[in-house]
């Protein structure tokens, strides 16, 4: 009898503990379902948002707008609106003062997980500069002993329109979290095709963000 008791009680713990183990396996393979639903339903959308860029293709100051096509990693596209100004003055009383607002499409990447990023990203700066170009004029002069010598003539001021655009890229990191803080530094390599209307050479240029992702 004994022996029939301890038999049984082996077979019963040996079930008991085939069922505990598949039972906690059941569990942890639920869990880990219902944990990788969660985590994709919270990031299925495409994470969006709004930052200030400081120098960049923005070329000055800029507000943008951001989204991912889906999660918050891979290809996403932006908008945003740029003020830039510049001054410069000689002992020639040469003056030049400019205004320029523009407009700044771009598309990037991000490759990383959670919120720590690689930003890889292209775009243009299309803008619209306006402002004030001043300088002195002077004629010749000649003498009666047959030099001359250079006379102030007149201060001209002239008013300068003209629309520009620069291509740019962005190589920097991102910290994006779905819902939070967003930072963002790195450096745009800037360049044109070298006409009137573009920069004439390439430049390297470091840029800073801060915003808010949703």
């Amino acid at each position: 009898n004994l022996r029939k008791i301890s038999t049984f009680a082996s077979c019963f713990y040996k079930i008991k503990m085939k069922e505990m183990i598949l039972g906690a396996a059941f569990m942890i393979g639920s869990f880990a379902t219902v944990f990788a639903k969660t985590t994709n339903d919270s990031i299925s959308g495409p994470v969006r948002n709004v930052s200030t860029e400081l120098l960049g293709g923005s070329n000055g100051i800029g507000f943008h707008y951001d989204s991912r096509f889906k999660g918050n990693s891979g290809w996403g596209y932006g908008i945003g609106a740029g003020w830039g100004f510049s001054q410069s003055s000689d002992f020639f009383n040469n003056v030049d003062r400019y205004h320029n607002l523009s407009v700044i499409p771009r598309i990037n990447y991000l490759l990383g997980r959670k919120n720590r990023k690689l930003e890889l990203g292209f775009g243009v700066n299309l803008g619209y500069l306006f402002g004030k170009q001043e300088y002195d004029t002077y004629k010749l002069v000649s003498q009666d002993d047959g030099t001359y010598y250079f006379d102030f003539d007149k201060h001209v001021k002239k008013n300068r329109h003209q629309f520009t655009y620069f291509f740019f890229g962005n190589i920097g990191y991102r910290r994006q979290a779905n819902h939070g803080f967003v930072f963002r530094v790195g450096l745009a390599p800037i360049f044109g095709f070298g006409d009137s209307h573009t920069v004439d050479k390439f430049y390297l240029v470091p840029y800073l963000g801060f915003g808010k992702s949703f």
